[in-house]
């Protein structure tokens, strides 16, 4: 099941769905008729997943809810504001040894990778304008990064 957080492209407030071949149905219809509160945010949603679960699976089903067509949709941040820092290593990229002045590897790539957090808050969607906070920086920077959630199961 892919939980998506979107918008209609007309509206400014993000809502809570799951995406399907046909479209993404909003969290809200799917459970509409179930009587549990809807989750507001993607953290709530994840929390009480186990509940909602079979719910949603019964509610899809039934074909519950019409479909949106993605290209009504913008697909926002699945969790804009994360509740910790994202955890993060590094090994394999000379620049990024080289930004790290204390490094005791000197010159040479590490052999372990290296540990470190970096605030993600708030995180932002496709498409999203990256905010460029011109009396702190002189530019900014990209690259590819992976985000992995480690759950119980």
């Amino acid at each position: 099941m892919k939980l998506v957080n979107y918008r209609l492209r007309n509206e400014s407030v993000a809502q809570l769905g799951v995406c399907t071949e046909k479209g993404i149905v909003p969290l809200q219809s799917l459970l509409s008729d179930s009587g549990v509160h809807v989750p507001e945010d993607m953290i709530s949603l994840i929390e009480c997943f186990g509940l909602l679960k079979p719910l949603l699976s019964e509610a899809l089903a039934l074909k519950k809810g019409d479909p949106l067509p993605l290209e009504t949709v913008k697909l926002e941040s699945p969790i804009p504001y994360p509740r910790r820092n994202v955890f993060c290593l590094g090994k394999n990229y000379m620049d990024h040894v080289n930004e790290i002045k204390n490094l005791p590897t000197g010159d040479a790539l590490p052999k372990a990778p290296i540990y470190f957090t970096k605030v993600a808050y708030p995180t932002i969607g496709d498409g999203d304008p990256i905010e460029n906070h011109k009396e702190l920086t002189d530019g900014i920077d990209y690259e590819v990064e992976l985000a992995i959630i480690i759950g119980k199961k």
